[in-house]
């Protein structure tokens, strides 16, 4: 997630694709700050959860890719 966006760049010439990560990506971006600020806080159940939660939304960008 951390890198989601120089992703997107490299993909411009891959629209369907772009077009799905794009469409997760403000999703992403807020879970990813929320596992930072979990972990920096020690609150590693919170975290583990939030990852989680970032799992299925990658679950569902596989799924959409197929």
């Amino acid at each position: 997630v951390g890198r989601l966006d120089k992703l997107l760049y490299e993909l411009e010439g891959n629209p369907p694709f772009r077009e799905i990560l794009l469409k997760h990506k403000d999703n992403l971006h807020k879970l990813y700050r929320k596992v930072e600020a979990y972990i920096a806080d020690w609150d590693l159940a919170k975290a583990d959860k939030t990852l989680y939660q970032m799992e299925d939304v990658f679950d569902q960008i596989e799924w959409e890719l197929s």
